[in-house]
């Protein structure tokens, strides 16, 4: 009897250390959006990206103090080491305890990469604010320095894509899926003018007319 109400008594003590630790899952919400204007500014993306921050945070009715979380989407024009720290630093997040950072490059799936990251800090590091900062200079650019850097960045191990290394990356790839599946070059031709037709609702779309696909179209 007295190790079965010892083994109660543990019992019961975990359970209470369990329900203390549980807590009501949070909910998540985007509460302020910036964006810089958009073509060639002749400014570095750090620069872009620190402006499209606070115009974010004007929007929601926070401040930097408000924040303990970043999560940031590297620049092609303008790589940074660990770029949310870089970024945290120089807008005064950091050095302070209890804030954490994340860099993460997906590549074009990299703004909603960003966002699944920074919902997870809420729920599960239970951060309160967690800004999302993405942004690029490419207009900026010469078009021989974008393409070094672009050729220097995603180059395969074995160097065999020629330059421009990404479309010719994307091709390889297009190449494998229509000699593996039914896919065919008039799907993917397709892929760009249902993209553009999306892109154009966007208020600050670059285009307001989307391509017509042709009948000559190549992959």
């Amino acid at each position: 009897p007295l190790a079965s109400q010892q083994r109660l008594e543990g019992a019961k003590k975990l359970a209470t250390k369990v329900l203390a630790t549980m807590r009501p899952r949070r909910t998540v919400r985007i509460v302020g959006t910036g964006c810089t204007p958009l073509g060639a500014l002749g400014q570095s993306a750090s620069s872009l990206m620190e402006s499209a921050l606070h115009l974010a945070l004007s929007a929601s009715g926070l401040s930097m103090k408000h924040l303990d979380g970043l999560v940031a989407v590297p620049s092609l024009s303008h790589h940074r080491f660990m770029h949310a720290h870089a970024l945290a630093t120089a807008t005064g997040m950091l050095p302070h305890r209890g804030v954490r950072m994340r860099t993460i490059d997906t590549g074009g799936a990299g703004p909603i990469s960003a966002l699944l990251e920074a919902a997870r800090m809420v729920r599960v590091e239970r951060c309160n604010a967690v800004a999302v900062v993405a942004g690029d200079a490419v207009s900026s650019m010469p078009t021989a320095d974008f393409l070094r850097r672009a050729d220097a960045g995603c180059a395969d191990p074995d160097g065999s894509l020629p330059s421009p290394v990404i479309p010719h990356g994307y091709d390889r790839v297009a190449r494998w899926q229509m000699e593996e599946s039914d896919l065919t070059r008039e799907q993917l031709a397709m892929v760009p003018v249902l993209a553009s037709r999306q892109a154009m609702r966007h208020p600050l779309s670059l285009t307001e007319a989307p391509p017509q696909p042709r009948p000559d179209a190549r992959v």
